[in-house]
């Protein structure tokens, strides 16, 4: 069983089981807020994936199925993909462009991929970052050639999220925080962010200019 073929799909049925592996990310996942993530893979060498990984029909592959944070998901790729040593690209595969970036589908679409699961339920931004075209990596190539070529971009990357859009939710009658108040982004409700336990949202977000829709449970929702 492939893992990341296993997660909860867009349009598929739920199975009546999950591999324990699959089962053990998505309730670590749903106990936490991750604002942005990235999984990483063998099997290729030099790509930063980004969701949409399938089309609703799976027979279509090889053509871009694009989420409404494409634009946000463009530019987190190829900071991380342009930070590498050497950048990314460089060794991208050669059905591929030579930007380091390339949308799931558009390469080859698979059901049940952790970065769609995580982005359409738990409004996570995440990207899948293919490492390596040996599936069978030593721990010491991994440490002496792979760590030192990814680090910078993993480094870039993650301080992303110190640029997202931050938006406090407090509770207008009792003026607390508000906890798991919702917030969708007008014209990308593909996802949902959610507050933390101190009321705080943080959410990766392309410049401009943009309406958003707060909700707390059993609230008047107001902005």
């Amino acid at each position: 069983m492939d893992l990341n073929r296993d997660f909860p799909d867009l349009y598929e049925t739920p199975p009546a089981s999950y591999q324990p592996e699959t089962t053990a990310v998505v309730e670590w996942t749903r106990s936490k807020r991750f604002v942005l993530s990235a999984n990483f893979h063998d099997g290729a060498q030099g790509v930063v994936n980004y969701p949409y990984d399938r089309h609703q029909d799976l027979s279509i592959s090889g053509t871009p199925s694009l989420t409404p944070d494409h634009d946000e998901f463009v530019s987190l790729a190829t900071i991380f993909a342009s930070a590498c040593d050497p950048a990314l690209g460089t060794l991208y595969p050669s059905d591929l462009t030579s930007s380091g970036i390339t949308n799931g589908a558009a390469w080859y679409s698979i059901k049940g991929s952790l970065q769609d699961w995580q982005y359409r339920e738990r409004g996570s931004f995440s990207t899948t970052v293919e490492v390596s075209a040996s599936k069978s990596e030593t721990w010491e190539n991994s440490m002496n050639v792979e760590w030192p070529r990814f680090k910078e971009g993993m480094i870039a990357y993650a301080t992303q999220v110190l640029d997202t859009l931050h938006v406090r939710v407090f509770d207008g009658t009792a003026g607390r925080p508000a906890a798991n108040a919702e917030m969708r982004v007008v014209g990308r409700e593909d996802t949902v962010s959610y507050t933390n336990a101190y009321g705080s949202i943080y959410r990766p977000l392309a410049p401009g200019v943009h309406q958003l829709n707060i909700s707390v449970p059993d609230r008047v929702d107001r902005l």
